[in-house]
């Protein structure tokens, strides 16, 4: 296992939750009370831009390049909300926030929902390390 080591509010690409004392049914409902809260987050919707050439489909394939650019970067700003709207759910539900590595957080969430939340119960109910405790 790596070790990863935040410094000064420096965010964590992989993290997960964790509630001293809490019971596994708890944490599996407060799971899918801010799965189900993210669901909701849209990505911003960005002005529409469109280009048009008189005479030839140069505007056609301009305006199907800007829509698939824009909708990598909405879908990553989509990402980012969902990921603060979680990070705030769980953290009004009194979860701390702490480090985990890339393999730890590709072994979490391997697989269909039921697996992860699984995981992510037993994560949130086991005693964590506060060596990796990470700001909220």
């Amino acid at each position: 296992m790596q070790d990863y080591e935040p410094t000064n509010n420096e965010p964590a690409d992989y993290f997960y939750f964790s509630k001293a004392g809490i019971a596994a049914e708890q944490a599996g409902a407060d799971w899918d009370e801010c799965r189900d809260l993210v669901a909701t987050i849209r990505g911003p919707v960005p002005d529409q831009v469109y280009y048009y050439t008189p005479g030839g489909t140069a505007g056609v394939v301009a305006n199907a390049a800007v829509g698939l650019i824009q909708g990598f970067i909405r879908a990553g700003q989509r990402r980012h909300m969902i990921n603060a709207g979680i990070r705030k759910c769980m953290q009004v539900k009194g979860y701390a926030r702490y480090a985990m590595t890339k393999d730890e957080a590709d072994a979490v969430y391997d697989g269909k929902w039921d697996d992860i939340r699984a995981r992510l119960v037993e994560k949130a109910v086991a005693p964590a390390d506060e060596a990796q405790r990470l700001e909220p």
